[in-house]
Formats: structure tokens, C-alpha cells, sequence
């Protein structure tokens, strides 16, 4: 698991060379709330950049839909 800023992708490529990642293993990338913080261009170039720098790749983007439904639940 590598925490970093996933706009920066020099930073990104840094950080999993320092940690040894074989890009031509499959690799798996989880994305959490994160996309929607993000512009469509910086999201878009962040999952180009990905799959141009990974030989096989999954991508599980998790992102809270309907968000005022939930809080209906606490109250």
C-alpha cells in the first residue's frame, strides 16, 4: 500500500519503484472516495497513466453515491 498524491504521478512512479513493484506482476489499484475530489482531467490521466505503466491491471474504484441517503440511517 502506497499513500501518495495520486495527481502527481511522477511521485506515484517514484514511490512504487522505491518499493520494488514489478510492473509487469498483474497489480491491482483501489481507489476509495478518492476520483470525485479530483478534476475529470487529473482522474482521467491518473487511470491512463496507470494502464499505460502496468501490464495487467485491475482497478476498483469505490466512490458514495446518494450521500445525504446514508445519513438518513443516524438520524
Amino acid at each position: 500500500m502506497v499513500a501518495c498524491d495520486l495527481r502527481d504521478t511522477a511521485q506515484l512512479s517514484a514511490k512504487l519503484d522505491a518499493c520494488g513493484v514489478d510492473r509487469q506482476l498483474p497489480a491491482v489499484f483501489i481507489a476509495e472516495c478518492v476520483l470525485v475530489y479530483m478534476s475529470a482531467e487529473q482522474s482521467t490521466a491518473l487511470v491512463k497513466w496507470i494502464a499505460d505503466n502496468f501490464s495487467s491491471v485491475f482497478f476498483v474504484n469505490y466512490e458514495q453515491v446518494f450521500s445525504t441517503v446514508i445519513y438518513l440511517h443516524f438520524t
